[in-house]
């Protein structure tokens, strides 16, 4: 029997969530049953380490839905980085309109400024500017923002508390 690995999905949400551990060990989990199935099907290495992540990580974010009302941000935080297998299958698994609305409108959502626009108005080069980026992308994913001139006005208020 091979040994069991660990897929990206499964090392990502255990070093994101400290209080919702996977089972690993002796104990046997959906993942350990999905891995030996896989196997005897033959399926390639890197599919079965998308599969298992996704049956590992979707009933948590099917849980993590459940539990809290989540902005919409804070769904594309939760669904991105496992996107699209895990809420995919999350959705197939318990109709949420939360995740209804990451694939219908909240992932595709995107700036109309970028870096380059940043720089012009005097920030440095440098990681601020992406966090800057990632903010006013949590501020439109949220409502807070409704077109370029707008990003430009959150921008600037964002760029004068971080250059001073």
């Amino acid at each position: 029997m091979r040994r069991r690995r660990r897929c990206w999905s499964e090392r990502a949400l255990c070093a994101r969530s400290s209080t919702s551990r996977l089972p690993y060990g002796d104990s046997a989990s959906p993942s350990d049953e999905a891995f030996d199935w896989l196997d005897r099907l033959k399926v390639r290495h890197r599919d079965v380490d998308r599969i298992v992540g996704a049956v590992a990580v979707a009933p948590r974010i099917s849980e993590r839905l459940r539990d809290e009302p989540l902005d919409p941000a804070q769904v594309v935080a939760l669904a991105d980085p496992f996107a699209p297998d895990a809420p995919l299958l999350a959705l197939a698994r318990d109709e949420q309109q939360d995740l209804r609305d990451y694939f219908t409108r909240l992932r595709s959502v995107q700036l109309e400024i970028g870096g380059a626009d940043l720089v012009s108005m005097g920030m440095p080069e440098s990681p601020q500017i992406g966090e800057v980026l990632a903010e006013l992308r949590r501020r439109k994913l949220n409502g807070e923002l409704d077109g370029r001139e707008s990003e430009l006005a959150a921008a600037r208020e964002l760029a004068a508390t971080v250059t001073s």
